[in-house]
């Protein structure tokens, strides 16, 4: 069944919908980076993220200048009834539950999730890039909100879909889709702000189940799909 998806396009403001043959390399980045404090987690007590005791070193991440990377294998954690800002996150093996209305904003690098299954995240919890440089979220699971709060620009990786919102707040800048991304038939219509880029690029795919509202920029490069 062919899915249909209404573009709106605001008038007096300007939309790109452009094919583009690159050959070449691409510009220089600026990288947010990742913090110099890693929080292994090893699962030794229980599954409370706030238990110092489960992470190597001992010290539950919970600040900005703090990285948090997921090995669970007996106890698997769960995201405590807190919000958090940290520097960059990854599931590198097991799994995390995220099941309640709280967010994680990440300020480095990356979010990163792929291996399938790692993360089961329900009643709108919610990632947040909000980095300063280039940022990449990495996924493969389903994610009830994504929020875009980078100026420069943020790429979305892995196929994986998203099921209540997916927000690109005004002065964000640039964010690229490369795998496959759904806006599920569950989530809220879509928004591209004034100012904002929203890029499909070459062999990527955003399959939209919801109608968009294209204030911004939406490109579509060649041979997307």
């Amino acid at each position: 069944m062919l899915n249909i998806c209404k573009v709106t396009f605001m008038p007096l403001l300007r939309l790109l919908i452009i094919a583009v043959f690159l050959i070449g390399l691409l510009p220089q980045r600026l990288e947010a980076a990742c913090a110099a404090n890693n929080r292994i987690w090893e699962s030794r007590f229980n599954s409370d993220w706030n238990t110092k005791q489960n992470w190597s070193p001992q010290n539950a991440p919970d600040t900005n200048i703090e990285n948090a990377y997921i090995q669970s294998d007996i106890n698997t954690p769960v995201w405590p009834a807190n919000s958090y800002t940290l520097s960059c996150f990854e599931i590198s093996s097991g799994a995390m539950n995220a099941n309640v209305q709280q967010t994680l904003t990440l300020e480095g690098d990356y979010f990163r999730n792929l291996n399938s299954g790692g993360l089961n995240a329900s009643n709108n919890w919610e990632v947040i890039m909000a980095g300063t440089g280039y940022q990449s979220f990495e996924n493969v699971d389903p994610i009830p909100r994504l929020q875009i709060s980078n100026a420069t620009m943020t790429s979305l990786r892995g196929s994986f879909s998203i099921t209540n919102r997916l927000q690109i707040n005004s002065g964000s800048g640039e964010v690229e889709i490369y795998d496959q991304v759904i806006l599920d038939t569950t989530a809220s219509d879509l928004t591209i702000p004034n100012g904002s880029t929203f890029t499909i690029k070459s062999g990527g795919t955003f399959r939209c189940l919801k109608n968009i509202t294209v204030n911004g920029i939406l490109k579509i490069e060649a041979n997307e799909r």
